[in-house]
C-alpha cells in the first residue's frame, strides 16, 4: 500500500517544478497616480509573508497588473516606480479560488519617501462570475463544527445549501450529506490540495478530515460558470491543507466528551418495564477523546518547508435504538406460541425478536388461528447497543523552493477506522462490524515559466478500503423479514431500520484505487487571461456487493406473517461462471479551455468549455457475460443487454460577466458607493458523472445473478426463501428471470444553470449579497418498472405488458427537475474581535424523482406509484428546503487588551463561536403499505412498495406539520387503497418533516503564552437549546408505528470540553 505513495513522491522529487497546488488564489488589480491615470511599468511585488517567497510582475499600458495563481496565505504587496513613493501595502490574506482585487494610487516622491496601506482594501472574487465561500482555517478551529469535528459540515454554511434530515437516506460517502442549488445529493465533487476525492461507487467525499488544525483553507463554488470546474452539477468543495512556514507553528489538543456532558435523547427516555419507568434515569454511558497534534515549519533555511498532524479518536458509547410500537408482548408471545408455535415464522418471530418492554393497551394485532379469533397484545420495544470506535489519522505534507520560479511539493493523508456495535439497535442482534482504511498521496509540481505563463502538474493516488460485516453471525441465519402492521420495516441497513433478520444489502465490502494525472497552463495578459487543463483518471474497484442473498420477506400483517404468505418474497442466487467478487476497471478523460477577457477597469467577461468523458463500468461487465454465457449454452436470453456506449458527447459551455458601476453623486452615488458595487452572473452547463453502484446493480441480476421473486402472497414463502439460499440458481425459464438494466442510451444527467447576484461593500470589513439562481436538471436518472404487471385483470400480479419477459428494473434518464432560488448573505472579515456569515434562502425544487435509490426509509421509495402515468410523480423533490438560515460568527471579548494585571487576565480573552442553522423540514409521501392491486408486484422485491395511501380529510394537510396531523386524527386522515381502488390520491412528497433548529456554541477562554503561544480552554455545546430534530416519521398507512416522530431519537444536547494548545 505504501509503495504507491512512495513512487508518487519520489515522482515529485525528481521532476522539475510548477506554481500552485490545485490550492490558490489571485492577486490582482490596477496602478493610479494621484490624478486617477494609470501607471505603467511600475514593478509590483507580492510577498508571501509565511514563507518569504517574492513573486514579481510589472504592470502593463493601461496600469493593470495580475499575478499568476498564488498559494493562499498572507501577502505583502509592493509597487515601485521611479518618481513616485514606495507603496506597501498589507497584509493581505488570499482566499481559496479568489482573486483579490487592488486599487493602489501612488504619490509623488516628493510627498513622502514610503507609504504602508495596512488595511486590507480588497474586493474579493471581483473578477470571478461565479459564486463561491470560503473560510480560513483559523476561523473553522474556532466554530463548533460538529461532536467528529468533520470539517466537511462546513458546507452547511453556505447558501443554497440543502441539509438532510433524520430518517432520509446517507446515499454517499463522506459524513455529510447536502445537496445545492437544485442538485441532487451526488452532486457534489470533492478535492483536497487539488486532488480529486471522489468515491466512484456511491459518490461523496472519499477523504474524511475530522482535524481542523490540518486545515489551511475550505471553499464552497455553488456556481460553476468558470470551465476549470466540473464533474458534477452542484457544487465544487475544495479543502487545503496547512504548509509550514518560515517560523515553526502547531497545535496541540484533546476534546473530551462523557455521559455526564449530555442530556438524554427522546429515546432515553422511553417508558419501559411494569409498571412504565424511563429507560435512562440519566444520559446512557458514554466516554469519548480525540487527542492530536499537528506541526511544521523549515526543514533547510527558507526552502524547503513541512507540516504534518496526527489524531486519535477514541468513542464508547451505549446507543439507544427507535421504538417499535406493534411488537408482542410476553402475554402476546405465549398466545402465539400455545397457538401457532410449531409454524415456522412463528419460531422465527420468538427467536429473533425479545418482548415488548411495554404494552400498550391502546393497539392489539387480530389474528385468526384454526379458526379462532385472536388479539395478540403488543407494546413498546426499545434497543440499546454498545458501540466502540477507534480511529486514528495522520498526515505529512513538504513543499520545496527552487528559485523564485520553481515550487515542488508532496502530501500523504493516513486514516484508519475499526467501529464495532454500528448500526440497527432495535430488534437487538443486528449490529455490524465496520474496518475501513484511507489512504491519498498527491504530488505537486509547479513552474513561473515567465511571469506572464504559469503550469501546473499533479500526480494523485488513493485508495479507500472498507467493509460492512455482520456482529453476530445469527442475523444471517434469516431472511430480510418486514411486518408492517407491526412497524418492523426497512430492508437495507439503517439506524432506523427495525425489521428482523441481517439488511438485505449486507454484508459488503470493496477496495477502490483512483489514479490521477492533472496538468494546466496559462497565458496572462493585461486584459486577457487563457486557461487550458487536461485531466486523466484511472479507476478501479474489487467487492462484494450483491444483495438479498440470504432472501426478503414483507408482509403487510401479522396475520400473513402467521399464514406465511408474503407480499414480497425474494432471494439472489449465483449463476453458473458468475464472480463472487466484482472487479472494474474504468479509465475518465476530461479537458477544459477559459477564457477571461476584463474591458477596462469595470468589466470583465469569462466564456470557456468543459468537455468530459467519463470511464464506462458497464464494458467489463462484456467479458464476464460471455463466460457465463458459455455455461448456458448460448442461450440468448443470457445476453447481457443492452449496454451502453462510452459517454463523449458531454460539452459544458460556460459563460460569466462582472461588473462594476462607476462612482456617482446623489441616491445612486450612495448606492453604490465609491466602487463598492458588484455584479456578476452566468450561465454553465454541467454533468454529473455516473456512480459505479449502478453498474454494481446489473451485476447483482440477472444474466450474473438469479434473482427469484415469488409471486405476490404465495403460501410457505418463508419455507420456500430459506430452501433456495445457498444454492445455485436452476432457471427453468430464463425470459422471466427478474433483471436490471439500463436504458440503451444510458449517460450523464446534466444540469443547465443561470445566476445573477449583486455585492455590496460596506467599508473594509463588511459585504452584502442578494442573488437569484435558477437551475434546469435534465436527463436525470430514476428507476422505472420496466415490465409493469397489466393495470386491470393482472392475474394476482402474474400477467405483465410483455407477459414474455419477467421483472425489469430499468435505470434510464428519464426525468427533470428545477429549481428558482433567492439568496441574500451578510459577512464580515475579522476585524475589531468580530467575523460572521449570515446567509438565507428562499427557494422551490421540483423533481419527477429525487434519486434512483431510496431517499427515505420510509418516506419515499423510488419507483413511480403509476408505472403507466410516471408524470403524476413530479413533485416537490425530497430535498426541497423553502426556508433555510445559516449562521456562524466568532466574536472576542476586547476588555483589557494589550493590558495587565490578574483582574484583565481573568476578563480578557473571552471568546464565543455560536453556529446556526434554521431549516424547513423534508418532503414525505404517505404510503399504503399495501399493494392489494398487484400494480408494482415484482419490482417492489427490488426497490420497495410505493403505493400511497388517499386522503380522507378535507384538511389542508401540506401546511399543517406531523404533531398536527397526529392531533387531527392520525390515521383516521387517510384511507387504504383497494383491489378496486389500487391507486392512492395523494400525491408524493405531500407531507414535511419536522424542521431543523441547531444552536451549537463554542465558548473559549485564551491565555497568551510568550510572544506566540496561547492557551485555550473550551467548550463546545452542541444542540444547545435541546432541540430535537424528529425528521421523516414511519409514513407506512398500516404500520402501529405510522407517524410516530416520538419514538425517533431526534438528537440531544452534547458537550465537549477542551483544551488547546496553538503557537
Amino acid at each position: 500500500m505504501m509503495c504507491c505513495c512512495l513512487v508518487v513522491w519520489a515522482a515529485a522529487l525528481l521532476a522539475a517544478n510548477l506554481l500552485g497546488e490545485g490550492a490558490s488564489g489571485e492577486i490582482l488589480g490596477r496602478v493610479e497616480d494621484g490624478s486617477r491615470s494609470p501607471v505603467s511599468n511600475a514593478l509590483v511585488l507580492a510577498r508571501d509573508l509565511d514563507t518569504g517567497a517574492v513573486h514579481k510582475v510589472t504592470t502593463g499600458p493601461h496600469g493593470r497588473f495580475r499575478f499568476p495563481p498564488l498559494p493562499v496565505g498572507r501577502y505583502e504587496v509592493v509597487v515601485e516606480k521611479p518618481g513616485f513613493t514606495r507603496h506597501t501595502q498589507g497584509p493581505v490574506l488570499l482566499g481559496l479560488d479568489h482573486a483579490l482585487e487592488l486599487v493602489i494610487r501612488l504619490r509623488l516622491a516628493s510627498t513622502a519617501e514610503m507609504v504602508r496601506q495596512v488595511p486590507d482594501v480588497t474586493t474579493a472574487g471581483a473578477s470571478d462570475a461565479g459564486a463561491s465561500v470560503g473560510w480560513a482555517g483559523d476561523h473553522l478551529r474556532e466554530l463548533p463544527l460538529a461532536p467528529d469535528h468533520n470539517v466537511l459540515r462546513m458546507a452547511l454554511a453556505a447558501p443554497g445549501v440543502s441539509q438532510l434530515s433524520r430518517g432520509q437516506s446517507e446515499l454517499t460517502s463522506g459524513g455529510v450529506g447536502f445537496a445545492v442549488n437544485g442538485a441532487r445529493i451526488r452532486s457534489n465533487t470533492f478535492l483536497i490540495d487539488g486532488q480529486d476525492s471522489n468515491d466512484p461507487t456511491v459518490t461523496g467525499l472519499a477523504q474524511t478530515v475530522n482535524n481542523p488544525d490540518l486545515v489551511q483553507d475550505f471553499s464552497l463554488v455553488t456556481r460553476q460558470f468558470a470551465a476549470q470546474y466540473g464533474g458534477a452539477t452542484g457544487s465544487v468543495v475544495t479543502i487545503v491543507t496547512k504548509r509550514g512556514t518560515s517560523q515553526y507553528h502547531g497545535s496541540l489538543f484533546w476534546f473530551h466528551n462523557n455521559n455526564r456532558l449530555n442530556a438524554r435523547s427522546n429515546l432515553d427516555k422511553v417508558p419501559v418495564g411494569m409498571p412504565p419507568r424511563p429507560k435512562f434515569e440519566r444520559a446512557p454511558w458514554r466516554t469519548e477523546n480525540q487527542v492530536g497534534a499537528t506541526i511544521g515549519g523549515p526543514l533547510r533555511g527558507q526552502r524547503t518547508f513541512w507540516f504534518g498532524s496526527l489524531e486519535r479518536w477514541s468513542d464508547r458509547q451505549l446507543n439507544s435504538g427507535p421504538t417499535v410500537r406493534g411488537v408482542p408482548t410476553e402475554q402476546g408471545r405465549g398466545l402465539l406460541a400455545q397457538l401457532a408455535g410449531a409454524r415456522p415464522t412463528v419460531r422465527v418471530l420468538l427467536a429473533h425478536l425479545p418482548p415488548a418492554q411495554t404494552a400498550t393497551e391502546a393497539y392489539t394485532a387480530p389474528v385468526l388461528i384454526g379458526g379462532q379469533a385472536v388479539r395478540i397484545p403488543v407494546g413498546s420495544l426499545n434497543g440499546s447497543n454498545p458501540l466502540k470506535l477507534d480511529n486514528s489519522q495522520w498526515s505529512l505534507r513538504s513543499d520545496h523552493r527552487l528559485g523564485q520560479k520553481y515550487w515542488l511539493g508532496a502530501r500523504y493523508l493516513f486514516n484508519d477506522q475499526l467501529t464495532s456495535g454500528a448500526g440497527q439497535a432495535t430488534p437487538p442482534g443486528l449490529t455490524t462490524v465496520n474496518p475501513l482504511r484511507r489512504q491519498a498521496a498527491v504530488a505537486w509540481l509547479n513552474s513561473n515559466f515567465t511571469s506572464r505563463t504559469y503550469g501546473e502538474l499533479r500526480l494523485s493516488w488513493q485508495r479507500l478500503s472498507l467493509a460492512t460485516l455482520p456482529a453476530d453471525l445469527r442475523a444471517e441465519q434469516v431472511p430480510s423479514i418486514e411486518i408492517n402492521e407491526l412497524g418492523l420495516t426497512g430492508s437495507n441497513t439503517a439506524t432506523t431500520r427495525t425489521a428482523l433478520g441481517l439488511s438485505v444489502n449486507l454484508p459488503v465490502e470493496r477496495r477502490n484505487n483512483n489514479y490521477q494525472l492533472q496538468y494546466a497552463a496559462a497565458w496572462l495578459r493585461e486584459d486577457h487571461a487563457l486557461k487550458v487543463g487536461l485531466d486523466f483518471r484511472k479507476q478501479d474497484m474489487a467487492g462484494f456487493f450483491t444483495s438479498g442473498t440470504r432472501g426478503r420477506l414483507v408482509y403487510n400483517t401479522l396475520q400473513d406473517f402467521l399464514d406465511d404468505v408474503a407480499q414480497t418474497a425474494s432471494i439472489t442466487l449465483p449463476l453458473p461462471g458468475s464472480e463472487r467478487i466484482q472487479h472494474y476497471n474504468c479509465y475518465d478523460y476530461l479537458w477544459f479551455f477559459q477564457h477571461e477577457w476584463r474591458l477596462g477597469s469595470r468589466v470583465a467577461i469569462s466564456s470557456g468549455v468543459r468537455f468530459e468523458s467519463p470511464g464506462n463500468a458497464f464494458t467489463r461487465l462484456r467479458a464476464l457475460n460471455e463466460r457465463i454465457l458459455a455455461r448456458a449454452g448460448a442461450h440468448p436470453a443470457y445476453v447481457l443487454e443492452p449496454i451502453p456506449r462510452r459517454d463523449t458527447n458531454n460539452w459544458g459551455p460556460r459563460f460569466g460577466f462582472v461588473f462594476r458601476p462607476a462612482a456617482a453623486s446623489g441616491w445612486l452615488g450612495r448606492l453604490i458607493g465609491e466602487e463598492k458595487l458588484v455584479f456578476r452572473g452566468g450561465y454553465a452547463r454541467a454533468y454529473d458523472s455516473p456512480f459505479w453502484n449502478i453498474a454494481v446493480n446489473v451485476a447483482n441480476s440477472f444474466p450474473f445473478w438469479y434473482v427469484v421473486t415469488l409471486p405476490a402472497r404465495t403460501p410457505g414463502s418463508l419455507e420456500r426463501i430459506q430452501a433456495l439460499s445457498g444454492a445455485t440458481a436452476a432457471v427453468s425459464d430464463p425470459w422471466q428471470a427478474a433483471r436490471t438494466v439500463v436504458s440503451p442510451d444510458f449517460r450523464s444527467p446534466f444540469a443547465e444553470q443561470f445566476g445573477v447576484r449583486l455585492e455590496r461593500a460596506f467599508g473594509v470589513e463588511a459585504t452584502f449579497s442578494a442573488g437569484y439562481v435558477a437551475t434546469k436538471g435534465t436527463a436525470l436518472y430514476q428507476t422505472i418498472d420496466g415490465n409493469p404487471t397489466l393495470p386491470e385483470n393482472n392475474a394476482r400480479g402474474t400477467l405483465r405488458m410483455n407477459p414474455a419477459r419477467g421483472v425489469v428494473r430499468l435505470r434510464a434518464n428519464a426525468t427533470s427537475s428545477i429549481y428558482h432560488g433567492l439568496q441574500v448573505g451578510l459577512e464580515r472579515r475579522w476585524a475589531k474581535g468580530l467575523a460572521f456569515n449570515a446567509y438565507y434562502s428562499w427557494s422551490a425544487f421540483i423533481d419527477g424523482a429525487s434519486d434512483i435509490f431510496n431517499t427515505a426509509l420510509t418516506g419515499e421509495v423510488a419507483v413511480a406509484q403509476d408505472s403507466y402515468n410516471r408524470r403524476a410523480d413530479r413533485a416537490r423533490s425530497s430535498y426541497d428546503r423553502p426556508h433555510r438560515l445559516s449562521v456562524n460568527a466568532i466574536y472576542e471579548s476586547r476588555w483589557c487588551s494589550g493590558r495587565r494585571g490578574w483582574r484583565c487576565k481573568l476578563l480578557g480573552g473571552w471568546q464565543i463561536s455560536p453556529f446556526i442553522v434554521l431549516q424547513s423540514g423534508a418532503p414525505f409521501t404517505v404510503l399504503d403499505g399495501a399493494d392489494p392491486g398487484y400494480r408494482l408486484s415484482g419490482i417492489d422485491g427490488l426497490v420497495g412498495n410505493a403505493i400511497r395511501a388517499s386522503s380522507n380529510t378535507k384538511l389542508d394537510l401540506a401546511r399543517m406539520s406531523v404533531e398536527e396531523i397526529f392531533l387531527a386524527g392520525g390515521p383516521a386522515l387517510f384511507s387504504r387503497v383497494s383491489a378496486q381502488d389500487p391507486l392512492g390520491n395523494l400525491g408524493r412528497n405531500v407531507l414535511r418533516a419536522d424542521g431543523i433548529a441547531d444552536v451549537d456554541v463554542a465558548l473559549s477562554k485564551n491565555f497568551r503564552i510568550g510572544e506566540a503561544g496561547k492557551l485555550q480552554l473550551r467548550a463546545e455545546v452542541y444542540r444547545a437549546a435541546n432541540t430535537r430534530d424528529f425528521g421523516i416519521p414511519e409514513s407506512r398507512l398500516n404500520s402501529t408505528n405510522f407517524l410516530n416522530q416520538w419514538g425517533q431519537e431526534g438528537g440531544r444536547r452534547r458537550v465537549l470540553l477542551a483544551i488547546r494548545y496553538l503557537f
